[in-house]
This record gives C-alpha cells, structure tokens and sequence, in this order.
C-alpha cells in the first residue's frame, strides 16, 4: 500500500504544483479578479472610447462621463458588498436596474441616433467579455 501512496504522489504532487504556478498566471494574463482601482481604469478608458466612438460635443460628452462615472461607481459599491457577503446573485438584479437607470438618463441626453450607436457599442463589448471567458484571450 506503501507504494501505491507513492505512486499516487508522484502524479498529484506534480499537477499541484503546476497548479500553483499556472493557474496564477491565467488569472494575471486575463485580468483576474480587477480591485477597484483596476475597475476604474478599465471603465475610464471605455467611457473615452465610447465618447471618441459617438463623435460627442464637449458639454454632451461630460454630461455622459457623469453619468456613466455615476454609474461605475455605484457598480463598484454593489461588487464589493457582493463580495463581503459572498453572494453575487443578490446584486444581479440590482445591477440590471441600474443599468437600465444609467440608460434612461443617457436617453435624455443623447440623440437617438447616438443612444442606437451606444447600445451597439454595449452590446459589442458584452459578447466579447462572453466569449473571452469561453476560452478567448
């Protein structure tokens, strides 16, 4: 039985350790799990694409960054409580809801045509986080 135990380490002990340092690796080379200063970065660029991308005037675009700044950080909030208690199904509705807020004031700010063009935009950026989860970069 000796040996069997042996056996069996010499192939655990080494998926362990290769483990220990891929998995690690994978996280960093996707992101892993973004405090929420990475969050904010990542959003503050996103905002600035997004504003470059609808072509907006100086005073709409700042009434956007508002909002949308608005927005991250009230998201941020939700996450980290979501975290603390370990339940991030509990905030899915919430965050929906906001969504849907954070939508509502960009439509009385932007034209139709920019608000189409933004949803375009949304709607991009979530399949490519859909599928960089499937296994994409």
């Amino acid at each position: 039985m000796n040996k069997h135990l042996h056996s069996i380490g010499r192939t655990v002990l080494p998926l362990f350790l290769m483990g220990l340092f891929v998995v690690p690796q994978a996280f960093a080379q996707r992101g892993g799990a973004r405090n929420p200063e990475q969050m904010r970065q990542r959003f503050v660029a996103q905002v600035d694409e997004t504003i470059k991308a609808l072509a907006l005037e100086d005073s709409t675009a700042g009434k956007v960054r508002e909002i949308l700044m608005s927005s991250l950080d009230t998201r941020i909030k939700m996450m980290s409580e979501a975290r603390d208690r370990g339940d991030f199904e509990a905030v899915r509705t919430k965050m929906q809801d906001l969504q849907k807020e954070t939508e509502a004031r960009l439509a009385g700010v932007l034209s139709e045509e920019q608000m189409a063009r933004y949803r375009k935009i949304q709607q991009e950026r979530s399949a490519n986080r859909r599928g960089g989860r499937r296994g994409g970069n």
